[in-house]
This record gives C-alpha cells, structure tokens and sequence, in this order.
C-alpha cells in the first residue's frame, strides 16, 4: 500500500510537537521564501537575523487554524519581531498566552501597529491589513524530543485564517545584534516519504543552528561507524570467519550490509552527542528524553547489533538465507525513515548487501 506520509503515533502521546526544519536562502520583499501546506503541516523555518530582514510568505485557508511561533536558540540571546500582513489581518486575535509548546506564556504580545516597523516593511506593507508579533518574552528554554534541540520561546499567535489568501510575513529585530531564530508555522506533525529520508540533512543544521559544530557532529559519526565496523571484522576474524579474504560478490556484499550496520550506530552516537549537549542547556529535560533515548539511540542501535550479530547468509541454507535476507531488508528499509543521522547512505548499504544475497 502506497503512503505518501507517515504519522508517528509515538511521538502524538507526548507533548511534542514535530516540526519540518528548512532554511530559506536569500530573500526579499519581491521574492519572498514561500512555506508551503500551512494548515495541513508543521514547519520549523531556521536561520540568523544579523544585518537584513528575512522576508517570508504563507498561503491561508479561510477558517483554518493559523499558527506562527518565535523562538530563539541558547546563543546570542537577543529577540526579534514578526510582521504579518494580508486581508482581514486586522479582525486577528491572538489566543492569550499562546506561543506553541505544552504550557502557556505570559510575555506574549499582539498588536496591530506598525509604526514601529523598519521603512522596508512599512512599505511593503502599505495599506494591507497588519498584524505585529513581539518575540520579547522571557521564559524559561524548552527541551523539544523530536529534534532534540533546546528552544527559548519569544511569543506567537493562534487564531483562525481569515481569507483564503496569501500572506505575508517579515522577520525584522535590531540590526546591531544577531539572533539565531526559529519560526514555527503550523502545527500539524506530517512528512512524506521524501521528506523522511532526507531530514538527516536539515536535521544536522538544527544542531549546527543551536550552537553544534558540523565537524564535531560527523567526527562522531565517522569514528563511531569506524569503531564498529572494526570490532565486527575483528571479531569475526576471531571466530574463524573464511569469507573476510574472499572477493565473492556475497562476501563483499556482507561486509557492506555490516558497514551500514556500523553506520546505525554512528547515528546512534550523534544522537547521543546531542541529547547530552541539551543537559548541558537545561539540566532537567523530563520524561520527554525517553523519545531520544528509545527512537533515535536505541532502535538504531537495536537493528546495527542484529545485523552486526546475525547476518551472516553464506552459513545459511538457501531457504533460511532467503528469509534471513528479506528481514534485513525490510530493516534497512525502516532505517531509511528513522535513523536521521543516517543520510541515507548507511540504510542502503544494508538493504543493497541483503539484496545481493538474496539472488
């Protein structure tokens, strides 16, 4: 059966909330950066406000809910505004104390005054109907388990779209000052199957966007795959094992399923890498950690400690080798949609090296 999205039902009973990153390139007034599905998805739109405005547009649907968060992450701690414009923006209210995540906020302002908005947006504003989110507030950062980040919300807005129009958004803050921001838009958890199997490579700009460093992050994944391909071919070599200095297709074909074996648990240890990184933000991060610890550490390292133990299909008779083939298959399969620090390539490592052996 054909899906063309997945719902995680696991992460639907936490307080989570699932947003698909992207980060827009240059934008302007005339060429503003369009998020897509606004009410039929949830995005996180990341990036740094330091010497331009960044210019965005939504498409809204008459009646349906309208959603738009601000945030920053943990360094530097500075706070920007969100210009909203379009038909019947005036008639908005936002729900009080509304700013996104699993309580409410009491920093939270809303006006319809522009007066204090740069001359560009002033301008492309005109006599457009204007709604102005100040992201001033000073709560306490929050731990979100879906992408293991840490998020010091600023304000938001909840009401209802009132026209099936387009509208227009632009981030604006003071201009002697950087701010890292994230902006929240929607909140329906949804992603296609592309999506799913690409997100290692946006999801890894999050981290570098919370203040990671993207040489830290695939340093621990490539010495963590190397370790443990290592010890698998040591500890085969160990046992016996005659096919390590054989050239057959099988054989190679093996090894490569174990490499990508290794690469689940790099991914793993990014993951790891992560989740420790938010303790060292906010040292009491909740029951939500068991999100990270069961669906992005241990699966991955559930499927890597299978294959890594039990594939082996040149010991296996041709029935029990076909099967043995087709799990691992379908396991490299799954890898592609949840082991994020995979970037794809591990996964498929493993499902090529069962499809050799499987003929």
């Amino acid at each position: 059966m054909q899906m063309k999205s997945f719902t995680l039902v696991f992460l639907l009973l936490s307080t989570a909330y699932a947003h698909m990153p992207a980060f827009p390139g240059d934008t302007s007034a005339a060429a503003p950066y369009l998020i897509t599905e606004v009410t039929t998805k949830s995005w996180g739109i990341y990036g740094t406000l330091s010497d331009k405005i960044v210019w965005l547009a939504m498409d809204g649907v008459k009646n349906e809910e309208m959603t738009v968060s601000l945030q920053r992450s943990s360094s530097p701690a500075s706070y920007y505004d969100v210009a909203i414009w379009g038909p019947g923006m005036a008639a908005v209210n936002c729900t009080p104390g509304w700013y996104g995540w699993a309580h409410g906020i009491a920093g939270v302002y809303a006006t319809h005054d522009t007066s204090e908005l740069p001359a560009a947006v002033q301008e492309a504003i005109g006599t457009s109907e204007a709604l102005v989110l100040h992201g001033d507030a000073t709560e306490d950062p929050e731990y979100e388990p879906f992408g293991v980040n840490i998020y010091y919300p600023l304000g938001g807005c909840k009401d209802r779209f009132p026209a099936s129009e387009r509208y227009h958004m632009a981030l604006v803050h003071d201009f002697n000052k950087t701010v890292h921001y994230s902006l929240g838009v929607g909140m329906v958890e949804s992603f296609t199957l592309e999506e799913l199997t690409t997100i290692s490579y946006v999801m890894v700009r999050t981290f570098v966007w919370g203040g990671r460093s993207m040489i830290s992050i695939f340093s621990i994944l490539f010495f963590a795959t190397a370790l443990a391909y290592a010890i698998q071919l040591y500890s085969v070599s160990r046992r016996g094992y005659n096919q390590l200095n054989q050239r057959s297709l099988s054989s190679l074909a093996t090894q490569l399923a174990w490499l990508g074996a290794a690469g689940l648990v790099g991914s793993a240890a990014v993951w790891l890498s992560q989740l420790i990184w938010c303790y060292t933000k906010v040292a009491d991060l909740g029951n939500k950690i068991w999100i990270a610890i069961l669906v992005h550490i241990s699966l991955p390292l559930l499927f890597a400690g299978l294959i890594l133990g039990l594939f082996d299909p040149q010991s296996l008779d041709q029935t029990t080798k076909r099967w043995f083939c087709l799990g691992t298959i379908a396991a490299g399969a799954l890898m592609l949609f949840t082991a994020w620090q995979a970037y794809i390539v591990f996964p498929s490592f493993i499902v090529l090296g069962a499809l050799i052996n499987l003929f």
